[in-house]
C-alpha cells in the first residue's frame, strides 16, 4: 500500500507543484510533506562517478498541490481541461445571471 503522503517522479499521480517555506521549487525527485523533506536535481543536470544524478535536499515546511491528472470531488472522474467548472454539475444550485 502506497503512503499518501510520499510523492515521487512516476509514482501515476500526474503533474504536482511542490513548495518549500513558500519558494516553488522545480525538477523535485521526491517529496515528503508529513516529515518536510524534498529531494530535487538542481539545474545544470550532473551526474556522479557511480551513474547517479546530482540530488539536493531540502528541510522545511512542505506543500505540495496536484495540477495535472484524474480528480474526484463527489463526480465523475474528469481530466483538467476537458470540463471547465462551470460546466459541471457538483450538486450545488447553479447561479443564474442577473
Amino acid at each position: 500500500m502506497q503512503n499518501t503522503d510520499v510523492h515521487y517522479a512516476g509514482d501515476g499521480l500526474g503533474p504536482r507543484d511542490v513548495f518549500v517555506n513558500g519558494n516553488p521549487i522545480n525538477y523535485v525527485v521526491y517529496a515528503n510533506p508529513a516529515k518536510g523533506v524534498v529531494e530535487f536535481a538542481p539545474l545544470p543536470l550532473r551526474v556522479k562517478r557511480n551513474g547517479e544524478i546530482y540530488t539536493r535536499k531540502l528541510r522545511g515546511n512542505v506543500l505540495v498541490l496536484f495540477t495535472g491528472g484524474y480528480v474526484s470531488n463527489n463526480i465523475p472522474l474528469q481530466r483538467f481541461g476537458e470540463k471547465g467548472i462551470e460546466e459541471v454539475d457538483r450538486g450545488y444550485p447553479r447561479r443564474t445571471p442577473n
